[in-house]
């Protein structure tokens, strides 16, 4: 019996440490996710409503960004412990439709504690 209450205490504390998902409303994550490199062009119709909503992804960790957006398709490390997770939003170089003049892309900036602190849209 003393196990049950052991193993019951552990499941409630590493539940209690776990970070909430990050929920958008009206955002397409499947399709999202599924327009690897943006080899679809599918993220340009989904992009503006992430962007709309930016400021439920600041603050948040990079586990909780890569649930909600999938495996970033590039990531630049930069100074001081800091990184972006970069999505394409125009196909990428791994893509047959890619034009290296339209290169749309979203980065998550992640400071050094490892939290969201910008989210840019750049070409």
């Amino acid at each position: 019996m003393l196990k049950y209450i052991y193993f019951f205490t552990l499941v409630l504390i590493l539940q209690s440490c776990s970070k909430p998902a990050i929920e958008l409303s009206d955002f397409d994550q499947q399709k999202w996710i599924q327009d690897k490199d943006g080899c679809n062009e599918t993220r340009k119709s989904i992009v503006g409503t992430l962007l709309e909503q930016k400021s439920k992804l600041l603050g948040a960790e990079q586990v909780q960004i890569t649930k909600l957006l999938g495996k970033p398709d590039k990531l630049e490390l930069y100074e001081r412990s800091q990184f972006f997770l970069i999505y394409s939003i125009d196909p990428g170089k791994s893509c047959p439709n890619f034009d290296s003049t339209k290169i749309d892309n979203v980065a998550l900036r992640f400071n050094a504690l490892g939290r969201v602190s910008e989210v840019i849209y750049y070409q």
